[in-house]
């Protein structure tokens, strides 16, 4: 298993290295430009050639410390972001997901099995495998962790899964180039998703003649650059030049309300394109084996090179930025360059509008990949599921619940395959129903999106997982908890009349009274068994387990404790047979209910 305590310090040590070296450059950077200051001082008050020099070359020499000093301030920035990547690691190793995102805003009121999985919200799958920076990325690993795939995509998935898993430091390099542009975000700027930049990239507007726009833009500036040479030369007073700059004005007044229009929806993209394209060079850096990336990588580059176009358009989306810059506006007065600025615009979407949709559905799913792929790395003695062949099956060998730690979860085997399959759990109270039942449907998850499973083995069928396990009461729509259940449970049958499904009810019908929840159950166990289903329902009522006798898609199995004196303790090991013990009224007496 990974060491990621060991990876954060070593990338910590990098850190700090780089910073000692970004605070020394940042010492030098100051000390040259003071001394071109001096420099300059020295020539206007000796006219001496080799103090002008002397100035040049101390300018010079801050452009170039500039530059050092950014490159260590971006590495300082990338290896403590890979410090705190690997932090999370070792949370998420310990299940401490107290602050990772929850994932809340995918949730559906209806869903067949998000609310009673912990798909989403606290101590959550999502919490465990989301590592997406982007808006896009996180969306669509909610997408793949709520919907049902096709077999192949399963497949697919799961072979790219293998392959990229096997890379951490990809992994990981990937995961902090999005995060840190992501996180440049100021805090006043709104979160961009990608369909603002598809819809940017895609309005089509009226460019005008291009041959008369070009003509009178080369003419005022070749106007300008002769004004400046004469006045240079003493041919002319410099107030000349402002008729130029009049002019110029006027000519920007009209490209600045067409170049208004066109800003729209990429004045404040900046950081979203430069995370897509730090996210490129990453996707890039690397030949792909298995069939998904590699076609998702096909796409980038051919016809058309994804990098090249989101490197142009973040050089774009950069000069729209320094519009605001006051020194922007001068040189625009002198050498109108937000008309190059719309032009360039014009010609960006004119090559690239068509294909930006894919390419970014490209990266948001190498982003999704990266999640799985690095909970996989993370949990190397998970097991890849197999699917079945028949369409009923789920055999699993020493199944556990992956939010549960290794040190307290309880594994078990089980195995059912035939349609109308309806396994009955009796157990007493805490003894492990509900979370054997979520235990199946949570695996059932990360098998369905190609991750590995907390299974010595694991093989399923690829179908609906239907949930019924937490239904509560709705004040706001007036609706009881046994109503709320009722309609569940008319999902449900919807459900199985539409695809093969596979079924977690726990303690059904528990709002009304014993006999009629011991009919209704009766009736729903044996509808269940005639239809496209198979599953498991949980129950107290030990007489559902008589169904066992008279219906032979009926199984029995039992959670049982063990009482000794005021002591109850569990095993949690799934058991064929009904239920031999039961532990309500010892549990009250331990509290002091009941004497």
């Amino acid at each position: 298993m990974t060491n990621y305590t060991a990876r954060a310090e070593q990338f910590n040590k990098t850190s700090n290295s780089h910073s000692k070296q970004a605070f020394t450059f940042s010492l030098l950077r100051g000390a040259s430009f003071i001394a071109f200051i001096i420099f300059m001082i020295l020539h206007f008050n000796n006219d001496q050639l080799i103090w002008l020099i002397s100035g040049f070359v101390s300018i010079g020499l801050f452009s170039s410390l500039v530059g050092r000093h950014r490159f260590h301030e971006d590495q300082k920035l990338y290896f403590q972001t890979l410090v705190d990547i690997n932090l999370e690691e070792l949370k998420r190793t310990n299940l401490e997901l107290q602050g990772f995102e929850t994932g809340d805003q995918f949730l559906e009121e209806n869903h067949p099995n998000q609310h009673d999985l912990d798909v989403f919200g606290s101590h959550s799958l999502y919490q465990l495998i989301n590592r997406s920076s982007t808006q896009d990325g996180q969306k669509l690993v909610g997408q793949w962790l709520s919907n049902q795939p096709t077999n192949e995509e399963v497949i697919e998935k799961q072979e790219a899964v293998k392959e990229l898993s096997k890379d951490l430091d990809w992994l990981q390099k990937l995961q902090a180039n999005s995060r840190i542009s992501v996180r440049k975000k100021k805090k006043n700027e709104p979160t961009l998703s990608a369909a603002n930049l598809i819809d940017w990239s895609t309005i089509k507007t009226n460019t005008g003649n291009r041959t008369v726009w070009f003509t009178l833009i080369s003419v005022l500036l070749i106007g300008i650059i002769t004004t400046g040479v004469f006045i240079a030369m003493d041919a002319i007073p410099y107030q000349y030049i402002y008729g130029n700059i009049l002019v110029n004005a006027i000519a920007l007044g009209i490209v600045a309300r067409k170049l208004s229009v066109e800003i729209v929806g990429a004045d404040k993209a900046q950081y979203l394109v430069t995370s897509y394209l730090e996210v490129l060079k990453v996707i890039n850096s690397k030949d792909y084996q298995s069939a998904l990336p590699k076609r998702l990588k096909q796409a980038l580059t051919n016809p058309h090179d994804a990098e090249k176009a989101i490197s142009q358009l973040s050089k774009i989306s950069h000069r729209i930025s320094s519009r605001a810059n006051m020194l922007y506006l001068v040189v625009d007065l002198l050498f109108l360059i937000d008309f190059f600025l719309l032009m360039s615009i014009y010609q960006w979407k004119k090559t690239n509008s068509e294909h930006i949709e894919e390419w970014l559905q490209a990266i948001h799913e190498f982003e999704a990949l990266m999640s799985i792929a690095s909970f996989a790395e993370q949990h190397p003695t998970y097991q890849y599921p197999k699917l079945a062949s028949s369409i009923f099956k789920l055999d699993g060998k020493e199944i556990g619940h992956p939010l549960i730690s290794k040190s307290d979860r309880v594994n078990n085997d089980y195995f059912v395959d035939g349609k109308g399959s309806v396994d009955i759990i009796t157990g007493s109270n805490m003894s492990g129903k509900s979370t054997f039942q979520r235990t199946l449907g949570i695996n059932l998850i990360l098998a369905r999106i190609g991750a590995p499973v907390c299974a010595a083995s694991f093989e399923f069928s690829n179908v609906e997982v239907f949930t019924s396990m937490r239904t509560k009461d709705n004040l706001s729509e007036n609706t009881s908890s046994f109503y709320a259940e009722l309609k569940r449970i008319t999902q449900l049958l919807k459900t199985v009349e539409d695809k093969p499904t596979f079924f977690l009810l726990d303690e059904i019908l528990k709002g009304t009274n014993s006999e009629d929840r011991h009919l209704g159950a009766i009736a729903l166990a044996e509808k269940l068994s005639t239809k496209e289903a198979f599953g498991l329902i949980s129950t107290h009522d030990l007489a559902l387990s008589e169904l066992e006798k008279t219906n032979e898609h009926v199984r029995n199995y039992s959670f049982n404790s063990q009482i000794d004196g005021s002591k109850i303790s569990f095993d949690y090991t799934l058991t064929p047979g009904p239920c031999k013990s039961f532990n309500a009224s010892q549990l009250m007496r331990n509290m002091g209910i009941i004497d």
